[in-house]
């Protein structure tokens, strides 16, 4: 007995004055600006920021505060080996003749959606056939109407197409503007005579109204806090665009919570992180390159 109780005296001398039980926890505080990336290279929804000094044991990680602008495009694409998306774009079939529609980029309301739906369906003939576009004040829904013949909104059959989850129905890519001008997506509409009503509200608000936030250290390891359906990316924070003042939304510690706490084991080093604003559906917000900002809190565990 007397053996067993000095082997385990001697075991407890080896283990290490420091460990996780024991050590005291640290708070440190870092102003993380969009000023600080590779302005030739970076933009300010994609960019790496580096810490001044590699940090080590992080338990838990917060963002208590920043600046993000409020995004420039509700109805843009892009095209390009990383996205190929296209929110401002779909194909009409005006009479026997099928367009591409195309409504030039910006951040548009439901009125000025309208006028811009206007301009773009009565270019598409070259005037020969004008259209009636506007928002019913009562009910939201967009409402079209073609000075002769028939028409019809190819959501389903035309060149730009939402991807639909086969099993739940659920967009999985958006990749046409129908969600926003109230039609169901990967869906034809036809017109009945030289009318056509949305069977939903407009919802311009609808790719901007939140923005999600990613950080990634080490190139492959996101910070996660949220969780999300359908397989789809899981973001360290959501941004709600609820309030904004001069073009900006104020990000304060008493709307947000711990982004990461490290369980069972803390983050043993970050150098640095890359930072990513998107969409809910994984395209990049358009800020217009104009400054992002964040205040985040970290706790580390001293030596």
């Amino acid at each position: 007995m007397m053996a067993l109780e000095m082997i385990s005296q001697g075991q407890n001398q080896l283990l290490p004055p420091s460990t996780k039980a024991n050590r005291k926890p640290r708070i440190l505080r870092f102003d993380i600006s969009s000023f600080d990336r590779n302005i030739a290279t970076e933009t300010t929804n994609a960019f790496r920021w580096r810490f001044p000094n590699a940090l080590r044991d992080i338990t838990e990680m917060s963002l208590v505060g920043g600046v993000v602008p409020v995004p420039v495009t509700n109805m843009f694409a892009q095209s390009n080996q990383k996205y190929n998306y296209s929110y401002n774009k779909f194909t009409a079939r005006i009479g026997a003749t099928s367009y591409v529609i195309t409504i030039p980029p910006g951040n548009y309301t439901n009125a000025s959606f309208a006028a811009a739906l206007k301009t773009q369906l009565d270019a598409a003939t070259g005037g020969a056939i004008t259209f009636t576009v506007g928002i019913n004040s009562l009910t939201g829904v967009l409402d079209i109407t073609a000075s002769a013949g028939t028409f019809a909104l190819l959501f389903g059959t035309g060149a730009y197409v939402d991807r639909i989850d086969a099993m739940t129905g659920a967009i999985l890519k958006a990749n046409s503007p129908a969600v926003m001008m109230g039609f169901a997506p990967a869906t034809d509409y036809a017109s009945t005579g030289t009318a056509l009503s949305s069977p939903n509200a407009v919802d311009m608000a609808l790719i901007n109204s939140r923005i999600y936030l990613y950080l990634n250290y080490d190139t492959t390891q996101d910070m996660i806090s949220f969780g999300r359906g359908l397989g789809r990316r899981e973001p360290s924070a959501i941004i709600y665009m609820d309030a904004t003042q001069n073009d900006r939304k104020y990000i304060n510690k008493e709307t947000y919570s711990p982004l990461i706490v490290q369980k069972p084991a803390p983050l043993a080093r970050v150098n640095a992180l890359e930072i990513r604003f998107e969409d809910m559906f994984g395209n990049p917000i358009d800020f217009g390159n104009k400054e992002v900002n964040l205040a985040l809190e970290l706790t580390v565990l001293e030596n």
